[in-house]
């Protein structure tokens, strides 16, 4: 059975999802002393049939694949005691869509790293474009994609033509506005007279007997 150095510690993953891995990148398990990766990138979209010399390397065209980028400044070593009491590291479950350009994913602890990624985008057209933004002092060369598009989006979008027949709808007629209506006079209700009724004589009934 192997010795494990006591520094170090082991990486028990359950689940580990990862859907791509490119340009440079590193899975690391488990602790780490050092990790250097460095990853240079040119994305030319050129107009037509230009082609670039095979015979010439291509990051030697450019000086930006040539800068150095200033490290911050050396920390003297510390004297350190580590004592692992559960030297496993225990993980459940990891998803990753994507790790790209120089990219790392470390399960546990790195004690130096050192990663550079480098990324340059150039477009080229055979006509000048019809529309360029300048900057008052700046010189632009060309315009960035999102200029160029623009125009595009602002651009009034044309009704498509499609085989799908839709039936007409019947015209709706426009809403007449409502005239204003002027309140009517208060109606009174006639009510009929009620004829007088003459009084009731209450004088007694004279009887007259004859012979």
């Amino acid at each position: 059975m192997f010795k494990i150095d006591p520094r170090f510690r082991l990486a028990a993953v359950e689940k580990y999802d990862v859907n791509t891995v490119l340009f440079s990148s590193i899975l690391q398990f488990g602790d780490v002393c050092s990790i250097n990766a460095e990853s240079n990138a040119l994305a030319l979209q050129e107009e037509g049939n230009m082609f670039a010399d095979p015979n010439k390397d291509i990051f030697e065209i450019y000086p930006i694949y040539k800068v150095i980028p200033k490290h911050l400044p050396y920390v003297p070593n510390v004297k350190l005691n580590r004592v692992n009491l559960n030297p496993t590291i225990q993980v459940g479950s990891i998803n990753y869509n994507g790790i790209s350009s120089a990219s790392a994913s470390v399960i546990g602890s790195v004690h130096s790293a050192s990663m550079i990624a480098r990324v340059h985008q150039i477009r080229h057209f055979l006509t000048a474009p019809s529309l360029q933004y300048q900057t008052p002092g700046i010189s632009h060369a060309q315009p960035t994609f999102s200029q160029i598009m623009q125009p595009m989006m602002s651009q009034s979008m044309q009704p498509v033509q499609t085989d799908v027949h839709v039936q007409p709808t019947v015209p709706v007629h426009p809403v007449v506005p409502a005239q204003t209506v002027i309140p009517a006079a208060p109606v009174v209700p006639s009510v009929p007279s009620i004829p007088a009724v003459p009084a009731r004589n209450n004088e007694p009934t004279k009887i007259k007997v004859t012979d």
